[in-house]
């Protein structure tokens, strides 16, 4: 884990209650890494719903965070919403952007990421470079939508007839690959 996270870069912030076992688990590995760790609340994660501060995100600038997956829907509605009261143009920039940003055009996505895809990113403290869903499976299009507008989004898997409450999570994706996890696929260390 130390070749991919570096503490005197990252930030971990955690919001989960540390009775779920996929925020402990990972509070723990990163703590063991040395990363600095934040605290914050789902109620004060956005600038929306705290008044006369920033909200946890932009206080803390993190690089890490783990979710479930109806708050990384909540994220995506909110860009969406967010897309969907700019002006036609604009709209048709964001479009355009998420296009050139799927396909992977070499200088262009680079382009949209500095230009388009940082106003989405600054809402989350700019330094986001993973995300991880744990819990229960993200939607195909969300995790595609968040890996191309904000953030690579992991999933990590449970073991099959458990909850997370109880099990810790098993293999994460490879950090390399742009495929899409699905979730409750079989595992081949685990004996019946």
């Amino acid at each position: 884990m130390g070749h991919i996270f570096a503490p005197e870069q990252d930030t971990f912030l955690a919001f989960l209650p540390l009775a779920h076992i996929l925020e402990y688990v990972v509070e723990l590995a990163m703590g063991y890494v040395g990363l600095q760790i934040g605290y914050g609340r789902i109620r004060t994660l956005t600038d929306a719903s705290v008044r006369n501060c920033q909200g946890d995100l932009k206080e803390c600038k993190p690089t890490i965070m783990i979710g479930v997956p109806q708050i990384w829907e909540t994220i995506r509605k909110g860009i969406l919403n967010n897309v969907n009261k700019m002006t036609p143009l604009k709209k048709s920039v964001f479009r355009g952007s998420m296009s050139i940003k799927k396909a992977n055009v070499p200088v262009l996505s680079n382009i949209v990421d500095s230009v388009v895809f940082s106003q989405v990113k600054a809402q989350t403290g700019g330094r986001l470079r993973y995300v991880l869903n744990g819990g229960a499976a993200l939607s195909v299009e969300t995790q595609q939508f968040l890996s191309t507008a904000l953030v690579t989004v992991l999933q990590g898997e449970t073991f099959p007839g458990s909850s997370t409450e109880i099990c810790s999570p098993g293999p994460l994706f490879r950090l390399w690959s742009d495929r899409v996890l699905r979730v409750s696929i079989a595992l081949t260390a685990i004996q019946p």
